[in-house]
C-alpha cells in the first residue's frame, strides 16, 4: 500500500506556460433599491470590485484571459454570471426581487440570461432536502433524472436558432448538470440513512452504474465547480470502500486517508486532476487532522511531491495549523450580536468559551442546533459560555433564524462572511466547526468535537468546569 502511495504522490509534476493575452472585459449595470455602495465580481483566481453612484449605477473593468464562471454579488444576495474576454455586459436587478429582475444586455448577455432563466427553473423543482432524501431509491432516482430532463431540455430550447454559436458554453453547462446529477445521487445513501434513521438501508445491486458515464479525468473541467465537488466526493466514497476491503489499513492513523491516496493512485490518470486531488486532501488532513499523527502522510507528500506551488501551499497550512494548536492564545475577534451590542472573545476571559462557527445555509450546521441546545442546558450554571459566530452573508437570514429557532447563547454576525478574520485566524475551510478555548484566553481545541459528538466528555474534563 504504501508504495502505490509514493507513486501516487511521485506522478505530480509543476509545469509552466507562457504568459496569457489579457483581454478587458466591462460589466456594468444599474441596482435598483441598493442595499450596499458597492458590487463585486469574483471567481476562484480573482476578485474585482468597484462603487455605485448615487443612483446605483456602476462600471467594473476586468482583465481576463479566458471565458468562465464568476459569482456577481451586491453584498447581500449572489448570482452566477459567465464572462469572455473582451465582453460587455450591461445587467439590471431589484434587490427587493434579485434573481427574478435579473435582465442582462449588450455583447455576453446570452450565456447569462440562460443562467437567470436556468436559476428560477431550477428553483421551482427544488425540495426540502430532508423531503427528498426520505424519499425511496427508485423515488429519489426518478426526482434526479426528471430535474436533469428539464433542465437539458430548457438548454437546448434555449439555445435552438441562436445565431452566435456557444458549444463551448453549452459543454459546460451539459457537464455542470451530469456532474450535479451524478452528486446527488453519490449521496444519496448516507444521507437517506441519515434522515429516515434506516441504519440497515444497502443500494441495489446496480445502483452505482450511474458513476460508469461520469469522466473524472478531465482537467478542463476543473474550473466548474461541480466537477470539483464531485470528483472529492468520488474520491471520499472509494475511499471508504477501500477501507472496508482492506482491514490492514487500520494500523495506521488515517486508515480513510491512506486509502484515498490510493484510490488517486489507482484510478486518477489526468495530472492535474492528481494535483488538484493531492492539494484538496492534504489541506484537509493539515487543516482538520492533528498533526501529531500525521507524520507518514505528511512525510511521503514531502518525499515525493515535485509541485514546488502546492509544496508552499501546504507548508503554509502548517504554519497557520500551528498558531492555532493547543496551548496558543487563542486569536480575538469582536462581533455584533442581535441587538447591535459589539461583543469580543476577551469579555468571557475566566470562563471557558465553546465556539460554534455555522451558517443558516448549512444542512450539517443547522442539524447540530438541537444537540447545542442540550449543552447549553446541561452547562447552565458551570464555567463555560456558548458562542455561536454567523458566517451568513444575509444578516435578515441570520437574524430570522436566530428568533425562529429561539437560539440561546450569545449569537454574533460576523459581517464579513467567509472573508471575516475569525475565518483567516482560525484556518476554517469549512463549516460546522467548534473552537474550545480555556479560561485563560488559550486554544484548548481548535478543531474541538460536534455537540452531537464527545464534546460533553471533554467539558465534563475540563479543570474547574
Amino acid at each position: 500500500m504504501k508504495k502505490l502511495l509514493y507513486l501516487s504522490f511521485a506522478l505530480f509534476l509543476f509545469a509552466c506556460s507562457e504568459a496569457p493575452v489579457v483581454n478587458k472585459t466591462v460589466i456594468s449595470g444599474k441596482i435598483i433599491n441598493p442595499v450596499n455602495d458597492f458590487v463585486f465580481v469574483r471567481s476562484m483566481d480573482q476578485s474585482d470590485s468597484t462603487m455605485l453612484d448615487s443612483t446605483g449605477i456602476f462600471r467594473l473593468e476586468m482583465d481576463i484571459d479566458k471565458p468562465g464562471y464568476y459569482i456577481f454579488s451586491d453584498g447581500n444576495e449572489i448570482t452566477h454570471i459567465y464572462i469572455s474576454p473582451g465582453d460587455n455586459i450591461y445587467m439590471t436587478l431589484n434587490t427587493e426581487a434579485f434573481d427574478e429582475t435579473i435582465e442582462y444586455s449588450g455583447h455576453g448577455s446570452v450565456p447569462n440570461q440562460f443562467l437567470a432563466g436556468k436559476y428560477l427553473v431550477n428553483e421551482k423543482m427544488t425540495r426540502d432536502p430532508k423531503e427528498s432524501y426520505m424519499l425511496n431509491e427508485e423515488e429519489f432516482r426518478h426526482f434526479v433524472d426528471s430535474n436533469h430532463t428539464v433542465l437539458l431540455h430548457y438548454l437546448d430550447t434555449f439555445f435552438t436558432g441562436q445565431s452566435v454559436q456557444y458549444d463551448e458554453f453549452i459543454d459546460f453547462e451539459k457537464s455542470k448538470m451530469l456532474y450535479d446529477k451524478a452528486t446527488l445521487l453519490l449521496v444519496y445513501p448516507s444521507y437517506y440513512m441519515y434522515f429516515s434513521s434506516n441504519k440497515d438501508y444497502q443500494p441495489g445491486e446496480d445502483y452505482y452504474a450511474f458513476l460508469d458515464e461520469v469522466d473524472i479525468n478531465n482537467s478542463r473541467f476543473l474550473e466548474l465547480q461541480e466537477f470539483k465537488s464531485f470528483v472529492g466526493r468520488y474520491i471520499s466514497h472509494k475511499a471508504g470502500e477501500k477501507v472496508k476491503q482492506l482491514p490492514q489499513l487500520k494500523k495506521y492513523d488515517h486508515p480513510y486517508y491512506m486509502a484515498v491516496f490510493a484510490v488517486i493512485n489507482d484510478e486518477v490518470m489526468d495530472t492535474d486532476v492528481k494535483i488538484y486531488l493531492l492539494e484538496e486532501f492534504m489541506m484537509r488532513v493539515v487543516n482538520y487532522e492533528g498533526l501529531d499523527k500525521s507524520d507518514t502522510l505528511l512525510t511521503m507528500f514531502y518525499d515525493n511531491c515535485t509541485d514546488t506551488t502546492l509544496i508552499k501551499k501546504v507548508d503554509e497550512g502548517i504554519k497557520a495549523r500551528e498558531r492555532i494548536a493547543k496551548g496558543q492564545p487563542a486569536p480575538g475577534f469582536k462581533y455584533p450580536d442581535i441587538n447591535d451590542k459589539m461583543v469580543a472573545l476577551k469579555d468571557f476571559k475566566g470562563k471557558y468559551v465553546y465556539i460554534d462557527v455555522w451558517s443558516t445555509r448549512c444542512g450539517p450546521c443547522i442539524a447540530e442546533i438541537p444537540y447545542i441546545k442540550e449543552l447549553q442546558q446541561e452547562f447552565k450554571d458551570k464555567n463555560i459560555v456558548f458562542v455561536s459566530v454567523s458566517l451568513d452573508n444575509s444578516r435578515s437570514a441570520w437574524e430570522k433564524m436566530v428568533k425562529d429557532r429561539e437560539l440561546k447563547g450569545v449569537q454574533l454576525f460576523a459581517m464579513h462572511g467567509w472573508e471575516s478574520t475569525i475565518n483567516k485566524d482560525y484556518s476554517i475551510k469549512g463549516i460546522p466547526r467548534f473552537i474550545l478555548i480555556d479560561k485563560e484566553g488559550k486554544i484548548v481545541d481548535a478543531t474541538a468535537p460536534r455537540p452531537s459528538g464527545k464534546i460533553r466528555d471533554v467539558i465534563l474534563s475540563l479543570e474547574g468546569i
